[in-house]
């Protein structure tokens, strides 16, 4: 999912996410959620998060993808809303993808060692023929507090570093075997960096803007690991796993 803190339509989206957090184990459905620029500042927001979006050609939210498929053009909703966004539009598309057969294995090992996150990966199993397919490793923190526009306080699974910023590794053949670190010290400081210098430049949509708080700092006990093969261009996923880094499915 794409979204944003102080975006209103989201709300209804928002809600159905955490529904299906809540609804799907781990084992069954990886969900991310990126956060955008728009419509005002938001200090969850990351550069890999932001070359997400490029990659999916999303300038707004919310934007909602199962399985590198578009959910629909319907948009978000009010709070209320939020239950008959989960069951009519979210699940059916949630169990769709679940019923479709992978097109890979994944192998996803993480242990955490205080603030450094190591991930072993292997993709084998490939059944895809399409060119340019990527592995992308996400280091998402379950819960985030920030009180936003929209009144949301937790915000869950906010991406906040991916291997290869963004652009994911290049799979080449039908097996593929990668280790990741993410150094959780690193990543903040690239976080701050990126939110104090945005204060100062801002973005193509905002000049200079300071943020009510910066969300930078991130609490090592929430971490987890996301990896996914994706289609680069049609951004169809294969397969995905999930681990939390302290190495619980």
């Amino acid at each position: 999912m794409f979204s944003v803190a102080a975006c209103g339509p989201c709300l209804g989206m928002d809600f159905a996410i955490e529904a299906a957090i809540r609804r799907y184990e781990l084992r069954d459905a990886a969900v991310l959620v990126y956060h955008l620029h728009s419509p005002a500042p938001d200090p969850l927001v990351s550069p890999s998060g932001k070359a997400r979006a490029k990659a999916y050609g999303v300038n707004g939210a919310p934007h909602v993808f199962v399985d590198g498929v578009v959910l629909d053009d319907e948009g978000g909703g009010k709070a209320s809303e939020a239950a008959r966004i989960f069951r009519s539009r979210l699940q059916p598309a949630m169990d769709r993808a679940l019923g479709n057969a992978p097109a890979a294995r994944i192998t996803l090992k993480a242990a955490q060692k205080d603030d450094v996150i190591r991930a072993s990966v292997v993709v084998d199993q490939v059944s895809s023929d399409v060119p340019g397919l990527r592995l992308h490793v996400a280091l998402a923190e379950d819960q985030v507090r920030y009180s936003g526009g929209n009144g949301i306080r937790f915000h869950p699974m906010v991406v906040r570093k991916m291997a290869g910023d963004g652009q994911g590794l290049a799979i080449a053949g039908k097996s593929f075997k990668t280790h990741v670190v993410f150094d959780v010290a690193s990543v903040r400081r690239e976080l701050q960096a990126y939110l104090e210098d945005f204060e100062k430049r801002g973005d193509e949509h905002f000049g200079p803007s300071a943020f009510k708080e910066k969300k930078y700092d991130i609490d090592p006990s929430r971490l987890v690991v996301v990896a996914f093969v994706e289609e680069a261009r049609s951004h169809r996923v294969l397969q995905a796993a999930v681990m939390r880094a302290a190495g619980r499915q």
